[in-house]
């Protein structure tokens, strides 16, 4: 063995104990579960080491790494689930959604291949939501709670992969301009998308799903009376009433300019999110919805 390659081997083992020591000790165990070869389990070790840095939470990775050995994928596979996900933080998009459908086709036992595809499909759906998020903060938009721009790009995401309503966002973002400048703050987008979603969940098509939603935006309603409409067109869904109608029966609440606040407001009381699509996506909600909207869920 030469010299050069005697160099070249201590290099190797320095940077492999380098990676192990700022791996935590179970997911250290489990690369070590997974991948018996001494190459490969180097090689995923890495991986895990530099998701961790590029910010993918502990127990993010062991989620993977613990169905990865549960229902035998094998450490390559494991390895690309990893690697999609520190993508995605390096790219500074959110996680949650990618991660929720790889752990649920995981939890299926989906091939591999099936799952990274519909994981692309999701992260190129949340690349463009946060393009759409970008030109709103140019205009003035503002955050007043940790993680609203998070929940504003999911937001998005899910409209348009759950319904193909890719530009849902940027109109309501346009009700909610006042002389070409974003007026409300992120929660009163955030709680009119969740409204739009809310009927496009029961079937109404696009202009019936942003009519209302838009309209509050223009009267300046606050997230907590917005979410009370919500609450409002819930109840009504429930007891079978056509959005159409709702949309209707709103309308003529607003007043005869449609987007004029009306003159009894009955929001005095603010009332938490409902348990509907777009809440605050903490880990679930639409992004685990079934359905058969384009990166929906897995066949089962």
């Amino acid at each position: 063995m030469t010299y050069s390659r005697i160099l070249l081997l201590l290099l190797g083992l320095m940077l492999a104990a380098s990676a192990r020591a700022e791996l935590p000790a179970s997911l250290a165990q489990a690369a070590a579960q997974l991948a018996t070869a001494p190459d490969q389990r180097q090689s995923m070790v890495a991986d895990l080491a530099d998701a961790l840095k590029s910010g993918v939470t502990e127990q993010d990775l062991q989620s993977v790494m613990r169905l990865a050995v549960t229902n035998k994928y094998s450490a390559a596979n494991a390895a690309a689930f990893i690697r999609q996900l520190a993508t995605m933080r390096k790219d500074d998009l959110p996680v949650a959604l990618v991660r929720d459908k790889i752990l649920e086709g995981m939890a299926k036992k989906v091939p591999s291949a099936n799952i990274l595809a519909v994981a692309s499909e999701w992260q190129a759906a949340l690349r463009d939501a946060r393009s759409s998020v970008q030109a709103m903060e140019e205009r003035g938009l503002k955050y007043k709670k940790d993680g609203e721009r998070d929940t504003l790009i999911n937001l998005g995401a899910g409209l348009r992969q759950h319904y193909g309503a890719k530009e849902a966002l940027t109109r309501l973002a346009e009700s909610a301009s006042a002389g070409g400048r974003m007026a409300p703050s992120a929660g009163n987008l955030i709680a009119a998308g969740n409204l739009a979603e809310l009927f496009l969940l029961h079937n109404a098509t696009l202009a019936q799903a942003l009519e209302l939603p838009s309209a509050s935006l223009r009267a300046g309603y606050t997230p907590a009376q917005i979410q009370t409409l919500q609450r409002d067109a819930f109840d009504q869904l429930r007891q079978g009433v056509a959005p159409e109608d709702i949309v209707a029966g709103m309308r003529r609440q607003f007043g005869p300019a449609w987007g004029t606040p009306p003159t009894r407001q009955p929001f005095n009381t603010p009332v938490q999110p409902l348990n509907t699509p777009g809440g605050s996506w903490p880990g679930s909600g639409p992004g685990n919805r079934p359905g058969g909207m384009p990166g929906g869920s897995y066949p089962h």
